[in-house]
């Protein structure tokens, strides 16, 4: 049986907000080596951003980020991309949904989840080269030194591995997912969780805060961008994870 060929849709949306000059990007890392800010609409921030200091020099500092990897679309296909201080500068490149893994100088990493979003990449006054990931979807802390686990980032992971199904048996998979917005492949993984939380939750056995953080979520994003959301439950049914 021949698989079916999927095309794919226009690209998505998938700048979040103007970047940060590099100063005022380090300004916010401060002495840490990176920083995860979270977006507050109330407050001005439309983006999740992830920002990644890799200084000159090295003062013993809890973590120094000394290069990392991430995931960019090529040709509808997933390539890691490393960037470390010899990186040239980037400008609100597209990044693409998977993990982002900083390393410091003992190649101990930090790992974090994306749904995809834009990268800038540049050098602060001091010579530090900040690079700043930002997404319309969060950016969930995953495993690594000093940062407690988001309760949605092994559900993400295992998302990705559902959708890994599609991707290595279907034909225009992953350019598909690939060329989906960030909020909406978020939103995708929101709508393929929500029921099998319903059914733990008649079975008296769900993870609590899991579930309410999935149902708040999930509303948030139906009631803020329909239009991602049903995009999300559009590529389910096309990859054919969902029934229409």
């Amino acid at each position: 049986m021949t698989p079916p060929v999927l095309s794919s849709p226009a690209p998505g949306r998938f700048a979040a907000s103007t970047p940060l000059s590099a100063d005022a990007a380090l300004a916010l890392v401060g002495e840490r080596g990176l920083r995860l800010i979270e977006a507050d609409p109330a407050a001005g921030r439309t983006a999740n951003l992830l920002l990644v200091a890799m200084r000159r020099e090295h003062h013993d500092r809890q973590f120094e980020p000394d290069w990392l990897l991430y995931w960019v679309a090529a040709a509808g296909r997933g390539v890691r991309r490393r960037l470390d201080r010899s990186s040239l500068e980037i400008t609100g490149a597209p990044f693409a949904w998977g993990t982002i893994r900083v390393f410091d100088r003992l190649s101990v990493f930090n790992t974090y989840v994306t749904f995809g979003g834009t990268i800038t990449l540049g050098h602060a006054a001091d010579g530090t080269l900040v690079a700043q990931f930002a997404s319309p979807a969060p950016i969930l802390r995953w495993t690594g030194r000093d940062q407690p686990p988001d309760v949605r980032a092994a559900e993400a992971e295992c998302f990705f591995a559902r959708i890994m199904v599609p991707i290595d048996f279907t034909s225009g998979a992953e350019a598909l997912v690939s060329a989906t917005s960030p909020l909406a492949v978020y939103s995708a993984m929101l709508a393929d969780l929500e029921p099998r939380l319903a059914a733990e939750r008649a079975l008296d056995a769900p993870d609590a805060r899991l579930s309410v953080t999935v149902r708040h979520e999930a509303t948030r994003v139906r009631t803020s961008d329909p239009a991602a959301w049903q995009e999300g439950r559009d590529l389910l049914v096309r990859l054919g994870l969902a029934s229409a």
